[in-house]
């Protein structure tokens, strides 16, 4: 037994009250920030300069496949950011960051099939 009366598996405080997960915890939400600001950029631009209706999928001889309307289209990957990330940032985990991620690429890639 302690003479602080702490369990040996509770965590410490560290001096100054502040410890290493305050700054894990500013890293995920400067992280998610940047997943934020990058999805939304990335809808508002594609409102901007992407045509009435998306191609979201080329098959495989380079011919548009699924296409869809450009609300919709813009939506699917800002959503899976936006939800992700903020599920990132209270959460920590590893597979919401990369979902986070994914909703980026898919805003990559329709950007890519539509200029």
């Amino acid at each position: 037994m302690e003479p602080t009366g702490q369990s040996a598996y509770l965590p410490r405080k560290t001096p100054g009250g502040k410890g290493e997960t305050n700054m894990t915890d500013r890293k995920r939400l400067i992280v998610t920030i940047l997943i934020l600001v990058a999805a939304a950029g990335a809808f508002v631009l594609g409102l901007i300069i992407l045509p009435d209706t998306l191609v979201m999928q080329v098959t495989a001889n380079g011919q548009p496949g699924t296409q869809m309307p450009k609300l919709i289209g813009l939506l699917i990957p800002l959503a899976l950011s936006t939800v992700f990330g903020i599920l990132y940032c209270k959460r920590d985990g590893a597979k919401n960051l990369i979902v986070a991620l994914v909703g980026i690429g898919m805003s990559a890639l329709t950007f890519a099939f539509n200029l």
